[in-house]
C-alpha cells in the first residue's frame, strides 16, 4: 500500500484510525518475541512507502492489536511528526 507523502502524521495515522482494518492482525497480547520476529521476518511492507519494514509496532485499535510495519526512513519520520496524543511519554519526538 503506498501513501500520499504529502500527508501530515496526524493525517497518517488517522487513515488507520478510521480504517484499522487495513492494518494486519497482531497478537493480544503481543510479545518482544513476536515484535522482535516480525521486524526481522522478510516480507512485510512498510505500510507509508512499500519498502521492506524493518520497525513493527502494534497498533491499538477497536478491532484489537494490529501490525504497524514501517521502513526505518518512515519510521524516524512518524516519530519525529507524531501528534502528541498519539506519543508515548518520554519516547522518541517528545519532550
Amino acid at each position: 500500500m503506498m501513501m500520499d507523502f504529502t500527508l501530515t502524521a496526524d493525517e497518517f495515522l488517522a487513515v488507520f484510525r478510521d480504517d484499522p482494518l487495513r492494518l494486519p492482525q497482531a497478537p493480544d497480547p503481543a510479545s518482544v518475541a513476536d515484535i522482535d520476529f516480525r521486524r526481522t521476518a522478510e516480507g512485510w511492507p512498510c505500510v507509508r512507502c512499500g519498502a521492506e519494514s524493518h520497525v513493527a509496532y502494534v497498533a491499538l485499535t477497536s478491532f484489537g492489536n494490529r501490525w504497524m510495519d514501517l521502513c526505518e526512513t518512515c519510521a524516524q519520520w512518524l516519530r519525529f511528526n507524531m501528534p502528541e496524543e498519539y506519543a508515548v511519554p518520554g519516547g522518541p519526538g517528545t519532550s
